[in-house]
């Protein structure tokens, strides 16, 4: 049998070398003398004998060695040579009473390059064992602002806390990530051998059904996807699991796993979609189910939170709009942990809704495993900028609204100081900040915007009075209020030393129509061609003006002329000939960040994170804000 068997790995071997050849790549195996060659090399640690895991070693230390094998590590050499020889022998021990000398190697970048051994690890992985036992140098590289240096730090950091190998991700923070989804960040956890045992077994099962799926034909690692799997469908619980229940579950999951694996996972779907036309021939066809019952899911009271009453008016409004086809119910305090919040939302789903809204970006990762749980609910959640295809979001372009308001502060200074109250420091919020600046300067140069946060863990004084004390006469304030604690000080005001307000304007969110929009297109069937123009599969709607979504309502403390001009304004808007974001624009050090010509894409616009010209103020850390605010800075992606 052994001259049979290598027969069939040469034969594997020649197979793989004429496809490194066609693709234009070395057809051999990898030497570390070259991979490392011009590297700047920090330090040597000898780590002992440890199991490796065998599709974690990829070459030689030298070229002469390599050039026995195809980079799959089977043999190139014909049958009759001392090399098939000993291969053959080391087959016939392997099959007798397994291989158990360990091998020497180098680990470079969690690659491991043989010293000695390289035919033993040739029959291992022919035979596919998992892993060998081996004597370990790490050769440490010193540490570059690269993302492959960054992940291969936080490895090193991972491997002293587990002195696990052989998982290993693409993506910054995975890690860390699996440490806290395990809870096992300390090495005295991970010193249970039964524990270490089973999330051994756990990985390499899991590994086994997800090769079995043609994962490797994904472009993201097996640890990516295992650390997806756990994050939805739990840990704990794993090794009770059959294959075949994990394999049910990978193939639920596999549409993320897709778009882990893209370079651009998300599409903003900047305007509503149109209705597909009905042809002649579908008159005398039945139409669609129009009854249908939806939920709202809430962190917070109705009375409670002045974004949660917005909500709720917008469900209120969907009860009018769809009077008799639409039912709504409204389901208050929702945990926002993601698995107590999953089994809340799943069972609203239990209900027989067809589709379920949530209204906080903190109920991210619960609405995704809910959704993932059950896939006849259409789940969607407030927030954007999500990559999954499973829970769609929807969010609304607030900036656009806060540079007419804006406009008006800054026409209506007398003391051109204005002020801006914010909450939750997220890429929206600074969007919306920026806007309001830009605004301001439009039709006054002068003006400079004094910006306080109100969501800081030791606030240095109440951020009304600071404004004051900085001669601020125009404050842009909170957007909404709740009836519970209803007061003037909202929206874009004049303010006065005795502490006297004069409301002027005030954005708004019409989650009404948004909510009207969204369950229109359920109706009818264009949910389902909601797509983007680069085929991306995970929706986000982020609609604006144009879509009816984001209004400005002002008193009649506002000037006609400056009504004037901001309705114009308005309109410029909505039919897309003023873009808030076009260049020239600076931000708060002076350097140019929109170059003259230029506008920032969508992408850019959800993902700012800098301030522009002319604020004072700046943009606190995440160990700055309450725990509320820093879970809406960074919330559980999964």
């Amino acid at each position: 049998m052994s001259r049979e068997d290598y027969d069939k790995a040469l034969r594997l071997g020649r197979k793989a070398f004429q496809e490194a050849r066609n693709k234009g790549l070395s057809p051999y195996l990898r030497v570390m003398e070259e991979d490392t060659a011009g590297v700047d090399l920090d330090s040597e640690v000898s780590l002992g004998v440890m199991d490796i895991p065998l599709d974690k070693i990829v070459g030689t230390n030298g070229r002469a060695r390599s050039l026995s094998f195809a980079q799959n590590f089977m043999p190139l050499l014909p049958y009759g040579t001392e090399f098939a020889g000993k291969w053959i022998a080391l087959c016939d021990s392997h099959l007798e009473e397994g291989i158990r000398h360990a091998i020497q190697v180098y680990e470079y970048m969690n690659y491991f390059y043989v010293v000695e051994g390289n035919k033993r690890v040739s029959v291992l992985k022919y035979f596919g064992a998992a892993s060998i036992p081996g004597s370990v140098t790490r050769i440490i590289p010193r540490r570059m602002d690269t993302k492959e240096s960054r992940i291969y730090f936080e490895f090193l950091k991972f491997f002293r806390v587990s002195q696990v190998n052989y998982i290993w991700f693409s993506r910054e923070g995975s890690f860390e990530q699996l440490l806290e989804t395990l809870d096992m960040e300390t090495p005295e956890k991970w010193a249970d051998k039964e524990y270490t045992s089973i999330f051994r077994t756990n990985y390499y099962q899991f590994r086994k059904i997800y090769k079995a799926n043609k994962g490797d034909t994904l472009e993201i690692t097996t640890g990516d996807a295992f650390l997806k799997y756990i994050m939805v469908f739990g840990y704990p619980e794993m090794y009770r699991k059959s294959e075949a229940q994990i394999e049910s579950e990978l193939k639920s999951l596999w549409p993320e796993l897709q778009l882990l694996a893209e370079d651009q996972p998300i599409g903003l779907l900047t305007t509503p979609q149109e209705a597909p036309k009905r042809s002649f021939w579908d008159l005398f066809t039945p139409s669609p189910k129009k009854d249908m019952r939806v939920a709202f899911a809430y962190v917070d009271g109705t009375e409670e939170s002045s974004w949660t009453y917005a909500h709720e008016l917008g469900r209120l409004h969907l009860d009018d709009a769809f009077e008799g086809q639409v039912k709504t119910t409204c389901y208050e305090h929702i945990p926002t942990d993601p698995q107590t919040g999953c089994e809340a939302l799943c069972k609203i789903a239990e209900e027989g809704y067809d589709a379920i809204f949530t209204t906080s970006q903190r109920l991210i990762a619960a609405s995704l495993k809910a959704a993932i749980r059950n896939p006849d609910v259409k789940f969607l959640n407030c927030s954007v900028h999500v990559p999954y295809q499973h829970l769609r979001t929807y969010f609304g372009r607030m900036y656009e609204a806060k540079l007419l308001t804006g406009v008006i502060a800054g026409a209506m200074t007398r003391t051109n100081h204005l002020g801006y109250i914010a909450d939750y420091p997220t890429s929206a919020t600074m969007a919306s900040i920026n806007a309001f600046a830009l605004g301001a300067q439009l039709v006054n140069p002068k003006t400079v915007v004094h910006l306080e946060w109100t969501a800081l863990k030791k606030p240095t004084g109440a951020p009304t009075e600071k404004l004051i004390q900085q001669n601020v006469d125009i404050l842009s304030n909170q957007d909404m209020i709740t009836p519970q604690y209803a007061s003037k000080q909202f929206g874009v005001y004049q303010m006065y030393p005795d502490g006297s307000v004069r409301n002027i304007a005030m954005p708004i969110w019409n989650w009404g129509i948004f909510y009207e929009k969204l369950i229109q297109s359920l109706q009818s069937g264009s949910w389902e061609n909601d797509n983007t123009d680069n085929g991306v599969k995970a929706i986000n709607y982020w609609w604006g003006m144009a879509a009816g979504v984001i209004d400005v309502v002002y008193t009649q403390a506002l000037p006609d002329g400056l009504k004037h001009l901001v309705e114009l304004l308005k309109k410029s808007i909505i039919d897309g000939s003023l873009l808030p974001f076009a260049g020239v624009i600076h931000d708060q050090d002076g350097s140019i960040v929109v170059p003259e010509g230029s506008v920032l894409d969508t992408e850019e616009i959800v993902t700012m994170n800098w301030l522009v010209e002319g604020i004072d103020g700046r943009i606190p850390s995440i160990d700055e804000v309450t725990d509320e605010a820093a879970s809406a800075m960074n919330p559980i992606i999964i």
